[in-house]
């Protein structure tokens, strides 16, 4: 009789140790999420930022480049108008703006490509 109650006490200590290893390693697990949620919240933290510092950086670029458009036209019609020839009509070759309009094109693309 004495036999079988020390047997059930060294079962139910054989438990319990399981049950404390068991929650020590639930404790571990859910200390591991907090700390993968947190790495997670801040590589998004991290990401939006440098979204939105490009997003910033394309429509300041979007911006220069309207700029240069404009300047481009305002200088091939003054180049234009300068170059007018004594009959009042445009260098050949210039009629409605097809050179200056490829070159901007030109200018434009190598703008975009960098």
């Amino acid at each position: 009789m004495q036999i079988e109650i020390c047997q059930e006490e060294n079962k139910t200590l054989e438990r319990m140790s399981t049950v404390e290893k068991l929650s020590a390693m639930i404790l571990n697990m859910k200390e591991a999420r907090l700390w993968l949620q947190g790495l997670r919240r801040k590589a998004a933290q991290t990401i939006n930022s440098k979204k939105h510092e490009l997003m910033k950086g394309r429509r300041t670029l979007e911006r220069e480049l309207a700029g240069v458009k404009r300047i481009a036209n305002r200088v091939a019609t003054m180049v234009a108008i300068e170059w007018k020839d004594g009959s009042d009509e445009a260098i050949p070759g210039w009629k409605s703006g097809g050179f200056w309009q490829s070159e901007m094109q030109q200018a434009c693309a190598k703008l975009t490509s960098t």
